[in-house]
């Protein structure tokens, strides 16, 4: 099991954050679920405090080669969280999407980071969005975690352990006492580019880390995830909702087995599009 980090969490945040009802009855009132969870959420949850300062501020991003955005607040956050890993798990490797690498000793996991998915909803003044940890192996997903500041909201998953929001496990898609919703998630580039017939809502909440998750959750049917996108923003995601019982595939296939590996889950190539079903 991994080294504490040995970081304090940060203490919760009112006002623009949320009312005082969701903070009295959120993850931070939980036992944490495994040694794994006390681990990244000591990580994550300190940067709760630096995006809310820069959340609804001026930014001047730059622009990537492939037209996202990133800001200061992208690099901050990376910064910090190679060098939690790095305290926490000084073996492991690590990929970062704004540059940050480090090998992996043999047999160790790789840490794919996105140090806030949705930055494009961060500068926009929306709800979804922040930092995404998901540790690889040469078996899949070992363990992640996501938290989304604005919401005060903590996801995790560990292999073996579960998938779950705010220390709270997610109900298998057989268990769920509700029906489904119509709902299908699908980034902004892709509504642009594809002709979708959908007997329910599109909805794109500006981070595809956040898109899966939801399916996962049961509060949408699928998410439709474009050519591009990195291991850091998918392989998480895709973790949970296979956990909760969901699929995955690549469009024009038939879904796969919960057990396989997420579609062509590259970092430094392009993966096809994906389309996720709870």
């Amino acid at each position: 099991m991994p080294q504490h980090p040995g970081q304090p969490l940060a203490p919760p945040l009112l006002g623009d954050h949320g009312p005082r009802e969701r903070q009295e009855h959120s993850w931070r009132q939980r036992p944490a679920v495994s040694d794994w969870d006390t681990a990244l959420t000591g990580i994550l949850a300190p940067l709760g405090p630096l995006m809310m300062r820069a959340f609804r501020h001026a930014h001047a991003p730059d622009v990537k080669p492939d037209g996202s955005f990133v800001t200061q607040t992208d690099r901050t956050a990376e910064a910090h969280i190679v060098a939690a890993l790095h305290q926490a798990f000084p073996a492991h490797g690590v990929v970062g999407e704004e540059g940050s690498r480090r090998p992996a000793t043999a047999g160790a996991p790789t840490w794919y980071i996105d140090p806030l998915d949705g930055t494009g909803a961060f500068m926009e003044g929306l709800a979804h969005w922040g930092p995404v940890l998901t540790a690889m192996d040469d078996q899949g997903v070992v363990g992640g975690a996501m938290f989304l500041p604005r919401l005060d909201e903590l996801w995790f998953y560990e292999r073996g352990v579960g998938a779950f929001r705010d220390r709270q496990r997610l109900l298998l898609r057989s268990a769920r006492p509700t029906p489904p919703t119509r709902t299908l998630l699908v980034g902004g580039a892709m509504l642009q580019h594809l002709h979708i017939r959908w007997r329910g809502r599109l909805r794109n909440l500006g981070s595809t880390a956040a898109h899966l998750a939801i399916v996962a959750a049961g509060g949408a049917s699928a998410a439709i995830v474009g050519p591009g996108w990195g291991t850091w923003d998918t392989a998480l995601g895709l973790a949970l909702i296979r956990a909760t019982g969901g699929a995955s595939a690549c469009l024009g296939t038939t879904p796969t087995p919960a057990d396989a590996p997420p579609c062509s889950p590259s970092i430094d190539a392009p993966s096809p599009a994906h389309n996720v079903d709870r």
